[in-house]
């Protein structure tokens, strides 16, 4: 018997039992399999409440998604990736926040990711406390990201929680404090089951200690039994973090948010710009079952942390396909440009402007956003979005105290533009 099946799959008993043929002892064929999966498998230093350590089984699949992150996701890899892409300090951010937005649509955050992509980019505070989670979670990616070189302990991991939650709802989250109590459960949304009971708060420091000593262990670098790719190891401090469950709200985004801060940390910097919980919030009912098989099966992460690599090729292929049309997009900009008498001097900032507005059509930009990414005055800004709303590109609107300019929706928009009575924009309400 082999660890997985026929088609590379590690299957929980729930499943594998239906596909054992009739002659055969399921339960002996199950045997046989766990015998398997503990021969080829490693123990790792992490236990549940139970006492049970932690079992990790390295599938194909996982050592190939292993070898898709280093190949497409390492400094020189992005490098590489965006040089054709002149304007990617636009394109980078609207990305960064992406992840933001997804792990708090998938902690329950009822705005509408295209409001939630306009309160970050003419930075807006928020209005309620969907918007506080967003821009809170939004707060926590910046912070990991400024971390990555530190070590992993109990104060970066409650700095980390603090930030992400902090001005949401005080009294529920307390920022930044272990839970002081075990009144905490995680039910089936159906049958109200209690699927999950963390370990007591009791425990909490000890757990998170020995996570910590684990995490700080270079075992990417170890040439003997104990290497353990960083992907694996990130998806294996996300899970952990889930089962500890150290806070009182918020553990789940702070685990996300902690297996970022890990693959930055080993050099993986395209992960600034890699949604995952986007494609979590596509299918959360696998996400949580990934939770449940790792728990019912003897503490063994390797069903939690394949169902993570899954996901992860499957994000990463979507950053590179997304990078490669903006790029193309670019270049049918250019050849525009250089086509369309009214538009074809435009300068070089202008230019980088508007890649981004046929990227991404409906798009807001805020004057204080484009200082900051272009690196020029408001003075320059202003000049610089004045023309393209003349020229009918953009279309200026007042946010508040501030001018905000418009990328159209669509070409009909566009011509609308155009009309002496035109059909204006807004920011809200979408």
């Amino acid at each position: 018997m082999k660890p997985v099946d026929d088609k590379g799959r590690y299957l929980h008993w729930d499943s594998l039992r239906h596909r054992i043929p009739k002659q055969l002892d399921p339960e002996l064929v199950w045997t046989f399999v766990k015998h398997a999966r503990r021969s080829g498998g490693r123990t790792l230093p992490l236990t549940d409440k139970n006492g049970s350590k932690a079992q990790l089984y390295v599938t194909d699949f996982m050592q190939k998604t292993c070898s898709q992150v280093d190949r497409l996701t390492s400094s020189s890899a992005e490098n590489e990736l965006l040089k054709g892409l002149e304007e990617r300090s636009y394109f980078i951010k609207d990305l960064f926040g992406e992840e933001s937005i997804s792990s708090s649509q998938l902690e329950g955050a009822a705005t509408t990711t295209r409001v939630a992509q306009e309160m970050l980019q003419i930075k807006r505070e928020p209005r309620d406390e969907s918007e506080r989670m967003i821009f809170g979670n939004y707060r926590m990616m910046q912070f990991v990201v400024q971390q990555a070189g530190q070590k992993m302990t109990a104060g970066l991991l409650k700095e980390i929680h603090a930030i992400g939650v902090q001005d949401i709802n005080d009294a529920q989250y307390k920022p930044g404090d272990f839970r002081d109590h075990d009144d905490i459960v995680l039910e089936d949304t159906l049958s109200k089951d209690v699927i999950h009971q963390p370990p007591s708060h009791t425990q909490l420091d000890e757990y998170i200690e020995t996570l910590c000593h684990w995490a700080n262990e270079p075992h990417e670098k170890d040439v003997t039994g104990s290497y353990i790719h960083p992907l694996l190891k990130a998806c294996v401090l996300h899970f952990m973090i889930g089962y500890i469950h150290p806070f009182c709200d918020g553990n789940g985004r702070t685990a996300r948010a902690l297996f970022y801060w890990y693959m930055l940390k080993c050099g993986y910097s395209a992960f600034r710009h890699i949604s995952v919980s986007r494609l979590l919030k596509e299918a959360p009912v696998a996400y949580g079952k990934a939770y449940l098989q790792t728990e019912t099966d003897d503490f063994d992460l390797t069903y939690f942390v394949s169902h993570q690599c899954e996901t992860v090729a499957k994000a990463v292929d979507a950053y590179i396909t997304h990078i490669k049309e903006l790029i193309r997009i670019r270049s049918e900009l250019d050849a525009w440009l250089w086509s369309n008498e009214s538009v074809k001097d435009l300068n070089a900032r202008q230019q980088q402007i508007m890649s981004v507005a046929i990227a991404h059509p409906g798009r807001i930009f805020s004057l204080g956003e484009a200082m900051e990414n272009l690196k020029i005055s408001y003075n320059t800004a202003r000049t610089d979005f004045q023309q393209l709303a003349k020229l009918g590109l953009l279309k200026a609107h007042k946010e508040g105290k501030e001018t905000v300019f418009i990328a159209p929706k669509n070409s009909k928009q566009a011509k609308k533009w155009n009309d002496a009575e035109p059909d204006l924009p807004k920011t809200t309400g979408w």
